[in-house]
């Protein structure tokens, strides 16, 4: 009996053991697994990539639950000889659980391949924008230690466009911060991100620890130059310089936060008075606010529908970018429709105001890719959106006031707000000439000289800019410390041969009458000003009148250069 109970529970268990290891091989498809793991063996040896890859067998089914071998070095070496059969293998992958894994490690290596390249082409702007054959893009990155590497090449690139090496400290350093707080976050766990990652990240934090060393040591040897002209400024590059801007920015809050009455903002000034600075400055001086910029000539399209769907695209990405906001897509009706609808949409998604801000706003009617009907029907929209719409405002920015331009404009914005930027007044323009930045010599412009570079350019902030920047170029080209006030009939000189373009632009787009009225003045002649020329000489801020109701040119080294190059002109 004893010998018949032990026969049986041995059986049992025997029986048990059996059966699961019969579900086990059944589970796993043992039984067809072992094949396949020889079946890719042998493509990846016989057959190589691609094709070795195409007759994976995760292409024939997804039921593979133990890890194919050679699959992650396979899709690998043929991502740059297949990027189609790479992308169908990643999605196999990520769909088939016993090779979820290698997927992801696999996408992850491509990633850092794709980085590293960018690094040693010194791409930067590609590892900003996460831009390429693998990596998702910026506005569609959930990975927050991609969007920090995004960081660091946003702070490369600024490095990289910088010609001073003080600014160009400034961005390596902010980079080496970023991939400081890489190293601390992201790099300490151990996973298969963290193990790829590191070997990549830490010879970019070598190769940065290089260039500071090198920097610095052209920074040791001179004043720093801070002044920037020629290019607007933005928060990365220029923030320091920008100056006598808060009464603007104040002003444009104002207005934006009057619920009471939905206008739209016209930003008015002459060319080079600062207008794109403004526009690139105001998302950190008003935080509450995501400002979209959009420029046809950047955006070149050839139809309507290309119109909003570039719109639309700008202002997706920069809502996400700029403040984390994810944004409805454009739908697929007939163009106007589409905007009025996605407009309509994310102003419900909204919970803050959204500024969409038009720069130079009076070549729309030259550059909008459709007809007069529809840029009518354009403008119809717009004033929709500016009425109608809680939280999407409309800012345009341009050299013009309304009066000047067709009527389209004027019958579309009956509620606009004109907010004009003047030129720096004495006070902020002494201050940025003599203290622009902390570290900024105190001996380098003496007030005295600060005082004649205001005088000569009237506080016009690209000559002012452009006098100061000169000056410390000057003294850096000399190996001297200190401006004196004998080297500015030099410094003013190679300002009008460098500004040349802006005061061709600005004497080329005068009428005749005004062009005759500016060399009459520029010799200090009096002359008979007609109405029409008076408003437009003081609209464009080039014309004062003194105590003794005598009128002359507003910016002197303006009138040097209509004395000297306008009747080559």
């Amino acid at each position: 009996v004893a010998f018949g109970v032990a026969g049986g529970v041995t059986f049992g268990v025997a029986g048990g053991v059996a059966g699961g290891v019969a579900f086990i091989a059944s589970y796993f498809r043992l039984w067809a697994t072992i094949p396949e793991l020889i079946q890719q063996s042998v493509s990846y040896f016989i057959r190589g990539v691609p094709k070795g890859l195409q007759s994976s067998p995760i292409f024939f089914h997804e039921l593979s639950y133990l890890p194919l071998p050679f699959l992650g070095r396979m899709i690998e070496e043929t991502a740059p000889l297949d990027k189609e059969l790479t992308q169908k293998a990643l999605k196999q992958c990520s769909i088939i659980p016993g090779q979820r894994r290698i997927g992801e490690k696999t996408l992850v290596r491509l990633q850092f391949k794709e980085l590293e390249n960018y690094f040693q082409q010194e791409k930067f702007e590609q590892i900003y924008t996460l831009t390429g054959e693998w990596l998702p893009s910026r506005l569609q990155e959930n990975n927050e230690a991609l969007r920090q590497i995004s960081e660091v090449g946003r702070y490369l690139q600024s490095y990289q466009l910088s010609i001073f090496p003080h600014q160009q400290l400034q961005h390596l350093q902010k980079a080496a911060e970023h991939l400081q707080s890489i190293q601390n976050h992201f790099l300490s766990k151990r996973t298969d991100w963290s193990i790829t990652a590191a070997n990549p990240l830490k010879q970019w934090q070598h190769w940065i620890a290089a260039e500071l060393q090198t920097i610095q040591q052209q920074a040791d040897k001179e004043i720093p130059n801070p002044f920037r002209y020629g290019n607007p400024l933005t928060p990365d590059m220029g923030q320091d310089v920008f100056r006598g801007r808060k009464a603007i920015a104040l002003q444009i809050e104002q207005l934006l936060s009057n619920q009471q009455q939905n206008l739209s903002i016209a930003l008015l000034a002459p060319r080079r008075c600062g207008k794109s600075s403004m526009l690139k400055m105001l998302p950190i001086m008003l935080p509450d606010t995501i400002f979209v910029f959009y420029d046809l000539q950047d955006n070149a399209v050839d139809s309507v529908e290309g119109f909003f769907r570039s719109l639309a695209k700008r202002i997706q990405e920069q809502a996400y970018q700029d403040r984390g906001v994810k944004l409805s897509n454009l739908p697929t009706n007939a163009a106007f429709e589409a905007g009025s609808q996605w407009l309509e949409k994310i102003d419900k998604e909204l919970n803050q105001t959204l500024l969409i801000c038009i720069d130079e706003f009076e070549r729309l009617p030259n550059l909008f890719p459709g007809t007069q009907q529809q840029l009518l029907q354009l403008m119809s929209l717009f004033r929709a959106t500016i009425q109608h719409r809680q939280h999407i405002r409309l800012l345009v920015s341009g050299a013009a006031p309304f009066n000047e331009l067709e009527n389209i404009w004027n019958d579309n914005f009956i509620s606009v707000q004109e907010v004009k930027l003047p030129h720096l007044d004495f006070k902020n323009s002494i201050e940025l000439v003599c203290k622009p930045i902390t570290n900024f010599p105190k001996t380098a412009i003496p007030q005295e000289v600060a005082e004649a570079i205001f005088e000569r350019s009237n506080g016009q902030p690209y000559l002012l800019q452009a006098f100061a920047g000169i000056t410390i170029e000057h003294l850096n080209n000399k190996n001297q410390s200190t401006a004196n006030l004998t080297m500015l009939d030099a410094i003013e000189e190679d300002v009008m041969q460098r500004c040349s373009n802006y005061f061709r632009d600005v004497y080329g787009s005068a009428p005749a009458t005004v062009q005759q009225v500016m060399q009459q003045l520029s010799h200090n002649k009096t002359c008979e000003i007609d109405s029409a020329s008076q408003r437009w000489l003081k609209r464009r801020l080039l014309i004062l009148t003194d105590s003794n109701q005598q009128q002359y040119m507003s910016i002197p080294v303006f009138a040097h250069w209509v004395r000297k190059f306008s009747e080559d002109f």
